[in-house]
């Protein structure tokens, strides 16, 4: 598992990698604010990126989260283990996790949940979408 970095975001020879900094610039104003706020995994299998977990947003005591997972890598808990890093990195940092997927998204909802669960008081977990009336969120669910 490898942290999301300025070194591994350079490394042009890695296949994925591009998506991965893609995704940071859409979400962050610019990538030195990621480097300085941000955090993020990443799970390398011949030295391609094939799951990536990063922080979306962040604010002094939490951080909204992103993941992806190459659909050939699916469902053999590449994602559990990627969010399951992430959540170090966010308690590294004292910072509760905050994630969302829709509720008919049953490997979302599987890959990420179980890190959540296995970690007490990881931070917070949504079912549904961004403006979803069929949103809830569950704030420290693990209480």
């Amino acid at each position: 598992m490898a942290t999301i970095d300025r070194a591994l975001l350079a490394d042009h020879q890695l296949a994925g990698i591009t998506e991965v900094r893609a995704e940071i610039e859409w979400m962050w104003p610019a990538i030195e604010r990621f480097y300085a706020y941000g955090l993020g995994a990443a799970a390398i299998a011949e030295r391609r990126v094939i799951c990536w977990c990063t922080a979306e947003y962040v604010s002094a005591g939490s951080c909204g989260i992103g993941i992806a997972t190459d659909p050939a890598y699916g469902r053999r808990g590449v994602a559990t283990a990627t969010a399951a890093h992430f959540i170090e990195l966010c308690q590294r940092r004292g910072m509760a996790p905050f994630w969302e997927c829709r509720a008919n998204n049953p490997g979302c909802v599987s890959g990420f949940l179980r890190p959540f669960l296995r970690t007490p008081r990881t931070g917070s977990f949504a079912l549904g979408g961004h403006q979803d009336p069929g949103l809830v969120a569950v704030p420290d669910f693990l209480d």
